[in-house]
């Protein structure tokens, strides 16, 4: 399998000296793991020592060596309503089909719009074969 390693050194606003791995499936395109590390073990590291102490953090494996597809779904969510937004949240569920995950991100130029005078939304929808 092929993938994508990232090293950073974030500022997080306080005192803490933490290095950041973030590992990425690139077929799946799932980051999957997130390790962090104190500067002193990640320097221990990098000079040859072994078993050296972490925190980390795994997520969706399920996905990883498996193809992610996308596809875009417009539905309508009617009219008389205060947020927009939480209306297309509740209605993304309804119109995603089984297998899929619908983004509930609904904060782009894109997100609504209107066609023959009804209101509609718009979000894409992931699976993984």
């Amino acid at each position: 399998m092929k993938g994508n390693i990232t090293i950073s050194r974030p500022t997080y606003g306080d005192d803490r000296k933490l290095i950041t791995i973030q590992v990425k499936d690139r077929q799946s395109v799932t980051r999957f793991l997130d390790i962090e590390i104190e500067y002193d073990n990640f320097a221990q590291l990098l000079t040859g020592l072994s078993e050296v102490e972490i925190d980390f953090t795994v997520r969706d494996l399920d996905h990883v060596g498996k193809v992610r597809e996308v596809e875009t779904i417009e539905f309508p969510i009617g009219s008389g309503f205060e947020d927009r937004k939480k209306v297309a949240t509740k209605e993304a569920k309804k119109h995603t089909p089984d297998g899929w995950v619908c983004d509930n991100y609904f904060g782009s130029q894109t997100s609504f719009f209107t066609r023959n005078n009804v209101s509609y939304a718009r979000t894409t929808i992931k699976r993984w074969k």
